[in-house]
């Protein structure tokens, strides 16, 4: 993507728009992480291990990667994973990918009613489409949900959706912010425990950033649930522009204080290189990191995809410690093992376009009314008229001049 800041005003309208071959990565990540999510909703099912569904989203996104971008003769394009299959149940927020050698999450399994969030991404040549759902464990149930988990699920599903129809150039991320909260103040008067998620920090999954080539967190942010501090900050205040591409994850849970919290109990399992320079001093530490820069590149990676875990364990201690890698520790609404608090997510990509936005996930692939039965019904007529609002503009149908009683030529 261009970088802003031109000097002359034909520069920056140049750079206000995505070049056709950029947008056209895009969406083709984008395609590859809805064909992952069809293969991987059905097996979320009673019994299923969520070790081994992590490892068949990745497996699905670089399977999906092969298959584009092989034209002969043509140069030769990175593509696959950009974001680790992460399955986050309950009380989880998002970041969990267990590996094999943790023989008490690694062998975690499904469990009818379990609320699971689901997330993961895929690039094309650096340009990456983040995207995820959250979804119940129905076990032989065909009936719908109700209660709480219906409450939360639709919430995030609305939350989510209004973001994309408000977005458009020019607007400041405080104005989506607000469009999010009148959703969730709507909600509060027959489900008051539900709120939504307040990013803690720069891990938690309940945040938007703007993303670039090779980068998924560029220093533009859009936060769903701002604190009073974050809101004070300007450096926390950004203006979407015409080209921009976003990943936006809204998350909405009825734990008590709404927070996101690094987890207590759950090792870390993901990191992302930064982009800086260190000389390592273990040869371990060296040849993994050597690996790590030849599998992930640039994108966030689960410890198991490299050839020796438990070596690998140590050397990463060490690329942390001098900032050559940055943790994606375990995020959670509550540190309380026998919490019944639940979080539900939903995380978007989308393009600013010049009309508004271009979707690039897809629709849910589990969500539908017809399985989610909550009690709450948007009452605003402004916020309601936007979640029915159309992501691509309707054409005008060119009215027919008559003159005289007969269609006037152009």
């Amino acid at each position: 993507m261009l970088k802003s800041g031109a000097t002359s005003t034909a520069a920056a309208t140049a750079e206000s728009a995505l070049p056709t071959a950029v947008l056209d990565k895009y969406k083709t990540a984008g395609s590859i992480v809805e064909k992952a999510l069809r293969a991987l909703v059905p097996q979320c099912k009673e019994g299923a291990s969520i070790l081994e569904l992590c490892k068949a989203g990745d497996k699905a996104i670089e399977d999906e990667a092969d298959k584009v971008y092989n034209k002969k003769g043509a140069e030769k394009v990175g593509k696959g994973l950009a974001y680790p299959t992460c399955l986050s149940v309950n009380g989880v927020l998002g970041n969990f990918s267990p590996l094999p050698t943790d023989t008490v999450h690694g062998a975690a399994k499904l469990k009818n009613g379990d609320l699971v969030s689901i997330q993961l991404g895929a690039h094309i040549d650096g340009y990456a489409v983040i995207g995820g759902e959250s979804l119940v464990v129905a076990g032989e149930s065909s009936s719908a949900v109700e209660g709480v988990q219906a409450d939360l699920l639709q919430a995030a599903y609305q939350a989510a959706e209004i973001s994309l129809r408000a977005a458009k150039p020019g607007l400041k991320n405080w104005e989506i912010a607000a469009g999010i909260s009148k959703i969730i103040e709507e909600y509060k008067e027959k489900s008051p425990k539900l709120k939504g998620v307040e990013s803690a920090s720069t891990n938690a999954q309940a945040f938007g950033w703007r993303m670039s080539k090779d980068d998924i967190q560029n220093k533009k942010t859009i936060i769903p649930f701002p604190t009073s501090e974050q809101r004070r900050d300007s450096d926390n205040t950004h203006t979407l522009e015409e080209g921009e591409v976003y990943s936006l994850t809204v998350a909405v849970t009825n734990a008590e204080d709404g927070k996101a919290k690094d987890s207590a109990s759950i090792p870390t399992s993901i990191y992302c290189r930064l982009p800086t320079t260190y000389q390592l001093k273990m040869k371990s530490s060296r040849e993994t990191y050597s690996e790590i820069v030849k599998k992930a590149g640039a994108f966030p990676f689960p410890l198991r995809i490299l050839e020796n875990e438990g070596r690998a364990k140590l050397a990463v201690r060490e690329c942390v410690q001098h900032g050559l890698l940055k943790p994606f520790d375990v995020q959670v609404v509550s540190n309380n093992a026998e919490s019944s608090d639940s979080v539900a997510t939903f995380t978007i990509t989308f393009a600013v376009t010049k009309t508004g936005t271009t979707r690039l996930t897809p629709a849910p692939v589990w969500y539908s009314p017809e399985k989610v039965k909550s009690a709450v019904e948007i009452t605003n007529e402004e916020t309601k008229a936007l979640l029915t609002k159309s992501l691509k503009p309707q054409k005008k149908k060119a009215d027919k001049k008559k003159e005289g009683g007969e269609e006037k030529k152009e």
